[in-house]
């Protein structure tokens, strides 16, 4: 009976210890359970805060590459945008006539000559074509040279001289005076073309008082009206409208408009009331 009771008691005793275990291993389970949970939502946290920072990395260097591109854009920009032009100011004499090369001054080539603008100031004055003035009768004029990005290049102040001197319009004048005063304007430049023809042909003298004066040539040299011619113009008595006609054949004028027609003179070498074969007749006078 004792031994029986003592089992009994030995064997209560192992369930309780088997529970009291199973209970502690449970136990244990479950606060390793909650550990991993933990640990696990640790992690997640973790991870969540990675992700965080990768974001705000992400931002930042999104962030950054629009700065950098916004700089870039700025650098391009600038890089693009027009250099300030120092403007040359050239100061140049040419006679009527002659021309003179910007182009060449200002060392622009061919190729790039259409990049460029020239103007005058007045064109009267001074013409520009292809980058080349040319004097068309006395006086000042600008010629402003801009570029493709209409900025001043440079201005070339131009005086125009005229291409004779005070004898040679006083005689030209006079001797034109003598021999077309009663003709039209015209005549007037014809007597003047014949005259500097002269002086360029390897026929007659090459200076002015010599082609007048030249032996049997010309009457008012020889009955006195020219000598009078001389005075009046001395005196400031003789036709303006002489004087400009000698003025713009001097000038290189070669060419005369009568009726409507423009006729090239550039050769012509006589003049008188009658000429053989004359190749025009301008009123009382022809021409050849």
């Amino acid at each position: 009976m004792k031994q029986k009771l003592y089992s009994l008691v030995i064997l209560t005793s192992l369930f309780a210890i088997t529970g009291f275990a199973s209970i502690n291993a449970a136990e244990t389970t479950e606060t390793t359970t909650q550990t991993e949970v933990t640990t696990t939502d640790s992690s997640k946290e973790v991870n969540t805060s990675s992700e965080t920072v990768t974001s705000e990395d992400t931002t930042s260097v999104e962030e950054t590459s629009t700065v950098a591109e916004t700089t870039s854009t700025v650098v391009t920009t600038t890089a693009q945008s027009v250099s300030p032009v120092t403007a040359k100011n050239i100061n140049k004499t040419i006679k009527v006539g002659k021309t003179y090369s910007i182009k060449k001054k200002l060392k622009i080539n061919n190729l790039n000559l259409s990049n460029y603008s020239f103007v005058s100031s007045n064109n009267e004055i001074v013409t520009v074509a292809n980058g080349i003035a040319t004097g068309v009768k006395y006086g000042k004029a600008t010629v402003t040279v801009r570029n493709k990005s209409n900025q001043i290049v440079a201005k070339i102040n131009v005086k125009v001289k005229n291409s004779y001197t005070e004898q040679e319009l006083k005689y030209l004048s006079s001797i034109i005076y003598c021999e077309a005063r009663g003709e039209c304007y015209a005549g007037k430049l014809a007597v003047g073309i014949v005259v500097l023809n002269r002086m360029k042909s390897d026929l007659y003298p090459d200076d002015m008082v010599s082609v007048i004066y030249q032996r049997g040539q010309f009457t008012p040299t020889r009955n006195g009206a020219m000598s009078k011619a001389l005075a009046k113009y001395d005196n400031g008595k003789l036709s303006k409208k002489c004087i400009k006609a000698a003025k713009e054949v001097l000038n290189g004028r070669r060419s005369v408009n009568y009726k409507s027609n423009e006729y090239d003179l550039s050769n012509f070498l006589f003049f008188s009331r009658y000429v053989p074969r004359a190749k025009l007749r301008i009123q009382h006078h022809m021409f050849k």
